[in-house]
């Protein structure tokens, strides 16, 4: 294929948002979106939620329709495998149906090839009813397999794994929870991990925290999760959620900068001219507070891939915002925003014995993150706080104080 203005790899919310932003800013030319799973364009994060949970599970996910891709003018490649990338030539080797072809672009590449989810090296691994979760493929697949009231092993304490978890004990009598940390959410302030621990036992959910999974054991299908301090579990299936490696292959063979994903500036520029990297895949040389880190998160993709799209047609200079992410379990909702780590001082805003209340995260005297267990609006309002030294700690303390109206008077006084 020739004279294409813009070539997307990888048809997540990043490639789309970023295809759908280039032709909105005025992007001319053919634009070709090329993903390598049949589905059209959809969101992961709802793979775990109303996918798994079984509502709506063919129209909550997707982002797009073939007809609106069409008024878009996007071209859109399903169930086709990026084989090679050529930054000296500017193109692309795809294979599909077992034909191969090399797709040049005339603008620009962007790489929005996401990952795939981390399989450990765990004896038994591969023994079926063992599964992931990172494809719409994976979640229908593991819905299907929670029917029948499963014993249901979970390994992963993070977002996907207690997602899983909740929506698992929905239906299933038996469901635990296995890991290394001491606790789930560790890379939330501890009151929220507490909050998520007592919700979930509150449900019968149990947790085999500090301890590793040794083998998976079973003949025809796994029978038995052995952990490393000698406990045996029960288990008709178990769920794997210890992360995403990132989908850099192409990028890595193509001799393009790569640690932990795709290096790439303030831009989206990879070390190959006129090739970008956006989304899970791409890791900035400096982000939000200047820590160089991958984010696994919505709005890195969205808003990522739509100020790639922008800037490619106007130039205009893409605008780093902190992370922010939720998780919806059982009854609650997590919000977070930022980049709140483990060492962090904290300031609690309500009670966290309670099951409503929001974390200020800082470091060094800057405010680092905000995490609201069922505070949506407190977290929105919040941000403007990211990434400043606001000596704000009483009134984000106090339950009594307008937190719109302290924020904007701070604002206002151009702190």
């Amino acid at each position: 294929m020739s004279g294409i203005a813009l070539v997307v790899v990888g048809a997540g919310a990043a490639g789309f948002r970023c295809a759908e932003a280039y032709r909105r800013a005025g992007g001319s030319g053919r634009v070709l979106l090329i993903g390598d799973e049949p589905e059209l364009p959809y969101d992961r994060p709802e793979l775990s939620k109303s996918i798994l949970k079984g509502s709506n599970a063919h129209t909550s996910a997707y982002l797009t329709t073939a007809a609106e891709l069409a008024e878009l003018d996007v071209e859109f490649l399903s169930d086709a495998r990026v084989t090679h990338l050529l930054p000296a030539e500017r193109a692309v080797r795809v294979r599909r149906a077992g034909q191969e072809s090399t797709v040049s672009a005339e603008g620009a590449i962007v790489l929005a090839t996401g990952g795939r989810a981390r399989t450990p090296p765990i004896p038994g691994v591969r023994l079926p009813r063992v599964r992931t979760l990172r494809t719409m493929a994976d979640a229908l697949s593991l819905r299907s397999a929670l029917s029948g009231n499963p014993r249901v092993v979970v390994v992963g304490a993070g977002f996907i794994g207690t997602e899983i978890a909740a929506v698992a004990r929905a239906g299933c009598d038996e469901v635990t929870v296995v890991d290394v940390v001491d606790r789930p959410l560790p890379a939330l302030p501890p009151p929220v991990s507490a909050a998520l621990r007592r919700l979930h036992e509150r449900a019968g959910v149990r947790f085999r925290l500090g301890t590793s999974v040794a083998e998976l054991h079973g003949t025809a299908a796994v029978e038995s999760v052995e952990l490393s301090d000698g406990e045996k579990l029960p288990a008709d299936l178990v769920l794997i959620g210890v992360g995403l490696v990132p989908g850099d292959e192409l990028a890595r063979s193509a001799g393009l900068a790569c640690d932990d994903g795709i290096l790439v500036g303030d831009r989206f520029e990879t070390s190959a001219p006129n090739i970008y990297a956006v989304g899970d895949v791409a890791r900035p040389r400096s982000g939000f507070l200047g820590m160089s880190a991958r984010h696994e998160h919505w709005r890195g993709a969205h808003d990522g891939g739509a100020a790639l799209g922008r800037f490619l047609v106007t130039g205009e200079q893409p605008v780093s915002v902190p992370p922010w992410f939720w998780t919806e379990q059982f009854d609650a909702v997590i919000h977070a925003a930022g980049e709140p780590r483990p060492g962090d001082e904290l300031v609690v805003r309500g009670d966290p014995d309670a099951d409503a209340f929001t974390v200020f995260t800082r470091r060094g005297g800057v405010w680092t993150g905000v995490v609201g267990v069922d505070r949506p609006l407190e977290v929105r309002v919040a941000q403007p706080i990211l990434g400043r030294d606001w000596p704000l700690e009483d009134a984000l303390a106090s339950t009594e104080t307008d937190l719109r109206r302290a924020l904007r008077a701070w604002t206002s006084a151009g702190a």
